[in-house]
């Protein structure tokens, strides 16, 4: 069994914006405060953020 392929650290920091890619940002409540608003990337390597919604109940 092989361990998996983990780039060299500099390029992680690269691809990840220094892993601040997929970190929540702009976090806001809705009016009723039951749901949670906050924008991030599809994962840590996405540069594009995308709108996303948490259920608090």
């Amino acid at each position: 069994m092989t361990p998996p392929s983990v780039p060299p650290l500099p390029r992680q920091l690269a691809r990840t914006r220094r892993f601040s890619l997929g970190t929540p940002t702009r976090l806001s409540l809705t009016a009723d405060g039951s749901t949670v608003l906050f924008l991030r990337g599809r994962d840590g390597t996405d540069p594009q953020a995308c709108l996303w919604a948490r259920d608090l109940a």
